[in-house]
């Protein structure tokens, strides 16, 4: 437009309305209009109007953009977030401006810190950012302080003139590490006077912590457990933790006098008020006429309506029942009906009854089944009574209330035979006099002493009797039949037995004879056995006899002993005349006889001792031989209870027989004879 202007400003001194322009002729263009009229030879007719103007090609033109029609009517202008505009938008004329915006201190504005190219940002600066800074610099530093060496540490190297140095500096030599005092650290490298490296090592329990156990040192705890609560242990101890982890069903217990645990929840101790009724079922339908249910809901009881209208009751026979039966509202009520110091007793598997009275401080005995316990009946004032079994102890056959009864003892001195036990028999009636026999059970039983009514008599037999009953005379003199109420059997067998002595051998040269051994007692057949002494040497060899052996089975409680052995005679020259030597010696029957001297024959044992005979002595004083002495029978002293596997109703037995003497030789006499041998029995009863 300006170029357009300057051009028609030329044109004002050129151009007029309707003249024409000749060189070197003055135009008046005050007259001229030149855009009504046209100056020959200097531009051409505009043909008026405000919106024509004169283009460079000599053409009148509305210039673009002038008078446009366009639909523009507001310009904004958005930036990067680096600037701030203002001026934005403008709707008819205005101006757009743009300028920084403002940022944090210390920040630049560059590419990304690392990776790849981005576009840039304000950022922080980082290392990567900043090049190696390796040049010299020269010139003068200020003065650098520190409050101590250590303060200059970072620097690798530094040089300064002297004159920058405050104070006398001194070099370092020698750089050392110290850690607390404790059992976790350790140091490694110290000191390092030249270069090296200062190191800490930890030594502690993998799983534990470290703790102060003073107010200077450290140590390290136990493993602690995993998941276990960890406790305190006060000054000096290290932490620990609680021996349980309790279950899904405990909870932890506070314990002001120690350490807590854990336990189940107590409702009596551990929970105090009530149980909100919103905790069961959130409290839906809960109210003061609703009750919580086994289903788990709060509901309302549901009110009878059953069809019952009479309710009668039976009882066993020994109570009565009175208000049976109820059909609208009543009570039943029970009575007992029985005998006045009787007990109940079931007589049968469905039905019950009482006992008749039982008496005051009587024993109570079983009925069996069906029937009624009952008393004992006897004796209750009298002292030093026992309760006896009866006969075999079979159920039909209850105890009864009995004095002490003494032992029964038998005894066999010689020959064999059988030994049956005792029996005690409870006499009610009849009479019979001792060594006469009756029967029962078929079983012979033979009398002790004289039998008369309501007495207790001693009878033997190879079996017991029947519990109870009747004694019929086999031989003797007495009543046809004996009755009894009961037998009492023993309980026990004490047994002592000897067996026989050998003699003593004969004395005088070496003709004298030797003796014959003790026989052997026997009792139960080979069950026990006391063996006769054995035989003196004669004078020719005038050897002792040794004790005889005793043989002691199962089923016998106690022992058995070797008799004792006879004694040398005298033997050789002498100016006195020499005695035979004593024979053996029992502790039932006493020691044997001594030997015969001079002129005098050896003397004979007392019969039933099993001690052994005396040797024979000599005659002259010449030199001779006197006999020995014979050895004693062994002996046994034994108990056979009634539970012993060797008990039995009668026992075999046989008496040992005493030895022979030795014969007398020249210038001597003969030996002494033995002793027989023995059986003592005594049956003891409850």
């Amino acid at each position: 437009m300006k170029r357009i202007l300057s051009f028609a400003a030329l044109l004002i001194s050129a151009v007029a309305a309707g003249t024409q322009v000749v060189p070197g002729q003055s135009l008046d263009l005050t007259t001229a209009n030149p855009f009504s009229s046209s100056v020959s030879g200097v531009c051409p007719s505009s043909g008026g109007g405000t919106t024509n103007y004169l283009r460079a090609d000599g053409t009148w033109a509305a210039p673009p953009g002038s008078g446009g029609s366009g639909t523009v009517t507001s310009v904004g202008l958005s930036l990067p977030s680096i600037f701030s505009v203002s001026g934005s938008p403008v709707t008819s004329s205005g101006t757009l401006t743009g300028s920084f915006a403002t940022e944090s201190a210390n920040i630049v504005f560059a590419g990304p810190s690392s990776g790849s190219a981005a576009q840039p940002t304000f950022r922080s600066l980082v290392a990567a950012d900043v090049p190696t800074l390796n040049q010299n610099t020269t010139g003068t530093a200020a003065n650098i302080t520190a409050t101590s060496n250590s303060s200059l540490t970072t620097l690798s190297a530094l040089s300064l003139p002297y004159s920058q140095i405050t104070g006398t500096p001194s070099p370092v030599t020698s750089v050392a590490l110290s850690v607390p005092a404790s059992t976790i650290f350790g140091v490694t490298g110290s000191p390092i006077t030249s270069s090296g490296t200062l190191g800490l090592t930890v030594t502690g329990t993998s799983g534990g912590i470290p703790y102060f156990d003073s107010t200077s040192t450290l140590k390290s705890t136990l493993v602690l457990a995993q998941s276990a609560i960890v406790l305190g242990s006060g000054a000096g101890f290290g932490p620990s933790t609680l021996g349980s982890l309790g279950t899904t069903t405990t909870v932890l217990h506070g314990n002001a006098a120690g350490v807590p645990s854990f336990g189940a929840v107590a409702l009596n101790t551990d929970v105090t008020g009530n149980l909100p009724v919103t905790n069961l079922n959130s409290g839906t339908s809960a109210s003061s006429t609703t009750f919580w249910r086994g289903d788990g809901t709060w509901a309302t009881p549901v009110a009878g309506s059953g069809t019952v209208t009479s309710v009668s009751l039976t009882m066993p026979g020994i109570f009565s029942v009175s208000g049976s039966p109820v059909t609208t509202s009543g009570t039943l009520t029970v009575s007992a009906s029985g005998t006045s110091g009787g007990v109940p007793y079931f007589s049968s598997s469905s039905a019950m009854a009482s006992s008749g009275a039982l008496g005051s401080g009587l024993l109570v005995l079983g009925g069996g089944a069906g029937s009624a316990p009952t008393a004992l009946t006897g004796n209750t004032t009298t002292t030093n009574q026992y309760l006896a079994q009866q006969g075999t102890g079979s159920a039909s056959a209850p105890p009864v209330w009995s004095a002490f009864l003494p032992p029964v003892i038998q005894t066999e001195t010689s020959g064999s035979g059988t030994m049956n036990l005792p029996y005690y028999f409870i006499i009610t009636s009849g009479n019979a006099t001792a060594a006469s026999t009756y029967t029962n059970n078929s079983i012979t039983f033979t009398t002790f002493s004289t039998v008369s009514s309501s007495t207790i008599v001693v009878m033997t037999g190879s079996g017991p009797p029947t519990s109870t009953g009747t004694l019929t005379k086999a031989s003797g003199t007495g009543d046809s039949t004996i009755t009894f109420s009961r037998f009492i059997a023993p309980i026990d067998l004490h047994i002592r037995m000897v067996g026989g002595g050998a003699g003593g051998s004969g004395g005088g040269a070496n003709d004298g004879g030797a003796s014959g051994g003790g026989g052997d007692t026997t009792f139960g057949s080979s069950f026990l056995t006391a063996g006769g002494g054995n035989i003196a040497g004669g004078s020719s060899t005038p050897t002792p006899g040794s004790g005889g052996m005793p043989t002691v089975n199962a089923g016998a409680y106690g022992n058995g002993w070797y008799g004792s052995s006879g004694q040398y005679g005298g033997w050789g020259a002498a100016t006195l005349l020499l005695a035979g030597g004593v024979g053996g010696s029992t502790p039932f029957g006493g020691p044997g006889k001594s030997g015969g001297g001079n002129q005098v024959a050896a003397v004979d044992n007392q019969a039933n001792t099993g001690a052994g005979g005396s040797g024979g002595g000599v005659t002259t004083t010449t030199n001779e031989k006197c006999g020995s002495g014979g050895g004693a029978g062994a002996f046994v002293d034994v108990h056979v209870p009634n539970w012993s596997s060797a008990w039995a109703n009668s026992f075999s037995y046989a008496i040992g027989a005493a030895g022979t003497a030795g014969s007398a030789g020249t210038n001597g006499s003969a030996g002494g004879k033995g002793s027989s041998g023995f059986l003592w029995a005594e049956a003891i009863f409850q």
